[in-house]
């Protein structure tokens, strides 16, 4: 009678010490899924913090003068690039802009949209405390925002996620 009183005080032993083994094993999961996410969200908001900072400093405008135009391959797509130069407070500023969209798929419909911009007149968007720092594109980063948002509501719900598990595995 004794043996199975020990044996089955071995056994519940043995299923506490692996229970506080799986216990440790997901907090450090959690722990691990927790600081990944942190580290994402913290690239985008910092992203995010850059681009929206250039799109609200680039309050000014002024006549730009398209000194060239460039198509560049990026990937399967082509991209546009003009170089342009614009004349504030008699100081005259050079910059570039590569457009952020269209971009076509095959050198041809590149070069018929490349044209149909040349024959535009064109506006650079310009910081008035720093006119080198201008863009003939001047465009809010909506998708950054989202994707952004989406990382922290992630990162949200593995904080909230941890913070029940932590009261579930205290109650058990």
């Amino acid at each position: 009678m004794l043996s199975i009183a020990r044996a089955t005080r071995r056994s519940i032993a043995g299923q506490v010490k692996l229970k506080q083994e799986a216990e440790k094993l997901m907090r450090k999961v959690q722990w691990f899924f927790l600081a990944c996410t942190l580290l994402i969200a913290f690239v985008f908001l910092f992203r995010l913090t850059c681009d929206l900072k250039k799109y609200f400093s680039l309050q000014g405008q002024a006549l730009a003068k398209i000194s060239q135009w460039e198509l560049e391959e990026i990937g399967d797509r082509w991209a546009i690039r003009a170089l342009y130069s614009i004349q504030i407070e008699g100081k005259s500023w050079e910059n570039s802009t590569l457009f952020a969209s269209p971009r076509p798929v095959n050198e041809e419909t590149a070069i018929q949209e490349l044209q149909q911009m040349a024959r535009l007149e064109w506006k650079a968007s310009y910081c008035f405390s720093n006119p080198s720092l201008s863009s003939l594109e001047k465009v809010f980063p909506l998708n950054l925002l989202i994707r952004t948002v989406v990382v922290c509501l992630v990162l949200l719900y593995f904080v909230l996620f941890k913070k029940w598990m932590s009261n579930k595995l205290l109650i058990d």
